[in-house]
């Protein structure tokens, strides 16, 4: 193996524990109808190196098996987070700037929230829009906070090129 496999694999395996521990840590706004995952800012890491993909990913299943909605939340919430980040990454072959990146991928998430607000809706027989307008709502403040932190983290770690 190469020493960047290694750096990468490494890396990503960092990020995943990191996800799986911010979720934990504030697991009473991570799941749920009103939920503000203050995880998914790592999400941003994708606008400086999509090779953080695959750590997001995998923070996600991982935290995602402590869901109190059980196994459908890892498969539902995985497929959301690789649709909206692989959306987002189609996006960014168009955007290079790193703030209109965070601005985008903000908001590429947010709206794949419909897809929490269905899965939560079929569980708890919830209304549609009043879930999914919690959801994205949660979704916003945590993908926000989450570009301000990373952003300014960034600045100390150099996110593009860590990995």
């Amino acid at each position: 193996m190469n020493k960047k496999y290694i750096r990468t694999l490494t890396t990503n395996i960092i990020v995943a524990a990191v996800y799986v521990t911010i979720t934990l840590l504030f697991g009473v706004l991570s799941f749920g109808v009103i939920q503000i995952r203050l995880s998914e800012g790592l999400n941003h890491l994708i606008c400086y190196n999509t090779r953080y993909f695959l750590g997001i990913v995998l923070g996600v299943i991982i935290a995602n098996v402590f869901s109190p909605l059980g196994l459908i939340d890892v498969f539902v919430g995985t497929f959301q987070t690789v649709a909206g980040l692989g959306i987002s990454l189609l996006i960014f072959k168009k955007v290079t700037d790193v703030k209109k990146r965070m601005m985008v991928n903000i908001a590429v998430m947010t709206v794949s929230m419909f897809i929490i607000a269905l899965e939560l809706t079929y569980v708890f027989g919830l209304p549609f829009w009043p879930t999914y307008a919690t959801v994205a709502l949660g979704e916003a403040i945590s993908m926000t906070i989450g570009a301000l932190l990373i952003y300014q983290i960034n600045k100390v770690i150099d996110f593009k090129e860590k990995i």
